[in-house]
């Protein structure tokens, strides 16, 4: 019985960690409308720039703008970087001189010169609240 009362005080007296989630809205170019939104929440710089990194979510583009939830995080600095598959490749097609032939955006509607977003640059708090971060695609 009394191991019993310990570790219900145990239990009791532990902090609570607060999970939060992240509710984002792509916008994509107008008259572009259909693929496949392929779209990564990052934690890390080293997850940003893998071009798989992160957690990856894929989502079929049904309007203008598509609603996108990532769910029970631990508070923290992320960033997004998202782009629309329009051919099911499953990957961002790019020129022979390296430039993206598909939209792609990143949290903080951020964008480097030239390259990728930086990840300070595409980097977003998420506290114990609901963050939203709303990101227009580019291309």
């Amino acid at each position: 019985m009394r191991s019993i009362l310990v570790i219900a005080l145990l239990i009791r007296s532990a902090p609570i960690w607060a999970q939060a989630d992240v509710l984002t809205e792509v916008a994509l170019p107008a008259k572009t409308t259909k693929g496949t939104l392929m779209i990564a929440l990052c934690s890390d710089v080293a997850s940003f720039v893998e071009e798989l990194g992160g957690t990856l979510r894929k989502v079929e583009a049904t309007g203008p703008v598509v609603q996108v939830r990532f769910e029970d995080l631990a508070p923290g600095t992320y960033a997004i970087k998202v782009f629309l598959d329009q051919n099911g490749n499953g990957k961002l097609d790019l020129s022979p001189k390296g430039f993206p032939q598909e939209p792609f955006g990143f949290s903080n509607n951020a964008f480097g010169r030239p390259g990728p977003a930086l990840f300070n640059k595409a980097a977003f708090l998420v506290g114990k609240e609901r963050a939203v971060t709303k990101i227009r695609l580019k291309g």
